[in-house]
């Protein structure tokens, strides 16, 4: 957790290189901070681990990739939280996920060598025009 700002800050710094606009740098930003921070508090719950994470241009598409060797979990498989229940009466978790697929174009999840894999891919577009 001590270093979470200096990942997203070169991960944001990493899709200004890469060309997103303002508001897709933003939605990186947040999707990455909810996707490190639950690896950090969920993958590892008995003992300390490591998070690889690497970002650049694929495909015409920015992309972030993060690799653990914590606890399987399948972002793909994970329920949507049901948004019309009052959130007193809602289980908790979800949210987190719900927000880094509505916000991304693409977040996808593997499990290979006993390693977790987490994908999240945004359009490069440019800044859109201002209307009048």
């Amino acid at each position: 957790m001590d270093a979470l700002r200096d990942v997203l800050d070169r991960v944001v710094g990493i899709g200004r290189k890469a060309g997103l606009n303002d508001r897709t740098i933003h939605r990186v930003e947040l999707v990455c901070e909810e996707i490190l921070v639950n690896i950090i508090r969920y993958a590892y719950p008995d003992t300390e681990g490591s998070v690889d994470i690497s970002a650049g241009v694929s495909n015409s598409m920015f992309q972030v990739v993060f690799t653990d060797t914590g606890i399987p979990f399948n972002v793909e498989l994970s329920p949507d939280p049901d948004l019309s229940r009052n959130l007193a009466d809602r289980k908790p978790g979800g949210l987190g996920i719900h927000l880094s697929r509505q916000l991304s174009d693409q977040l996808t999840y593997d499990h290979e060598n006993d390693r977790n894999r987490t994908v999240v891919r945004w359009r490069i577009s440019p800044e859109p025009e201002e209307t009048p």
